[in-house]
């Protein structure tokens, strides 16, 4: 904490000097005198902000996330650890969501010593989805006179994360992926194939290696596998294409942007229905969010979606073919493509697996070609439609759900259409 003297204390300082200089010169007592006096009182000033800088501490209340657009309220608790009222603080934040990343709050006081105050600031999360820094929070003060101005780094900043604005998807509804069970049968606890871990137990001839409990079969020493408790929810598995050679578009109106913003409108969808949920994608990692509900795991879905790049090496039937095996029969899997470009002879085997296991597919392809090309020369508009027909056509004769959404659809508006998984070539 370094003292900081304001225009006063300057003019003040060179006062003090000059008089200084002219009573030793004239050799007159009473301006030495006074040069004396006014030093005394800068000092005192000095020590004043420098005491009531260290007994103010102030604390930041603000959630760890919010969504594009939304209002997000900041609480800043100051404490006053002294004896003495504190006069004239100013509280200093940044909020890097915020287009005016820039707040401050003066608390003029008096606040009474052991006593805390809050402080409170409402702003808006009006930069577009990603990961942001709130901070770091300082505190400035002062003596009563104004002389000197102290500043207090207090808390470092902390990350902030914007998620992209959510849609329910009524379309995802109207496509089943009925619970396993029947509802009376919801709140039980049975053995089967679901993806919570009942217990354990001793194995038996045909039980899935995979389920094998290790720990416990060394402990036993006989082989033991995981008992799964049978799936009672509705179940959606979603495929997220983070192929580099897809990649096309700035900003807004890019693939990155309609990929990351359909997925979460995908899982936001299948959270309000209550469905387990669970993600696949590989990008410059692989990235796997396991089967889970609720707020706290559409939360940690949504961190993992706002640090993706388009920057992976697999391609989306490969990634589907890889982890296909992963999906509970009579559940619904959504394959998110970035290209309308997909190899219809490898995608129709696929389709066929997941029907003979009863899991009901949509296909949402984001048409790379109608975004402005990056890495790749642009496509000719007869390439183009004859690309988003062929698809759409391979959809609707094998009667499985399913879109193009290119770059001249409002997207918030198009992911909301009840008919939107209608394959129309």
């Amino acid at each position: 904490m370094v003292p900081r003297g304001g225009p006063i204390h300057a003019s003040l300082l060179f006062a003090v000097v000059s008089i200084a200089l002219a009573g030793m010169v004239l050799r007159t007592t009473a301006l030495v005198g006074l040069a004396a006096a006014w030093t005394l009182l800068l000092l005192a000033s000095r020590a004043r902000a420098l005491g009531q800088a260290r007994v103010l501490g102030a604390m930041r209340v603000v959630p760890s996330s919010g969504l594009e657009d939304e209002a997000v309220p900041v609480e800043i608790a100051l404490d006053n650890r002294g004896r003495r009222a504190a006069l004239f603080t100013e509280i200093l934040d940044d909020f890097g969501p915020a287009l005016a990343d820039r707040q401050a709050l003066l608390e003029p006081g008096p606040l009474p010593g052991g006593r805390r105050r809050r402080l409170r600031y409402r702003t808006a999360c009006s930069r577009r989805w990603g990961m942001y820094t709130v901070g770091p929070l300082r505190l400035t003060t002062g003596d009563p006179f104004g002389l000197f101005r102290v500043v207090v780094h207090l808390a470092p900043p902390a990350p902030f994360a914007v998620f992209p604005r959510l849609v329910e998807m009524t379309a995802l509804f109207r496509l089943g992926g009925a619970p396993s069970l029947v509802p009376q049968e919801r709140g039980e606890t049975r053995a089967g194939q679901g993806a919570l871990v009942l217990g354990v137990r001793d194995y038996r001839a045909g039980d899935d290696v995979r389920r094998m409990h290790w720990p416990a079969f060394a402990r036993r020493g006989s082989p033991a596998v995981r008992e799964l408790e049978r799936d009672l929810l509705p179940y959606l598995t979603l495929f997220l294409d983070l192929a580099k050679r897809h990649r096309a578009g700035t900003g807004l109106k890019s693939t990155i942007e309609y990929l990351v913003r359909t997925a979460a409108s995908v899982l936001w969808s299948a959270s309000r229905r209550g469905d387990l949920a669970q993600l696949f994608a590989e990008g410059a990692t692989t990235m796997f969010v396991p089967p889970g509900r609720g707020a706290a795991h559409l939360a940690d879905a949504l961190y993992e979606l706002i640090r993706v790049r388009q920057e992976g090496a697999t391609d989306i039937l490969d990634l589907v073919e890889r982890h296909g095996p992963h999906v509970p029969s009579r559940s619904t899997a959504v394959i998110l493509s970035g290209t309308t470009a997909l190899d219809t002879a490898r995608l129709g085997p696929l389709l066929d697996a997941f029907a003979a296991r009863r899991v009901t597919v949509a296909v949402l392809a984001v048409e790379a070609d109608s975004f402005v090309p990056i890495d790749r020369l642009a496509s000719s508009v007869a390439a183009m439609s004859g690309r988003r027909r062929d698809l759409l056509s391979f959809l609707r004769d094998r009667g499985v759900a399913g879109t193009v959404l290119a770059s001249d659809d409002d997207l918030p508006a198009t992911l909301v259409r009840a008919d939107l998984l209608e394959a129309r070539a």
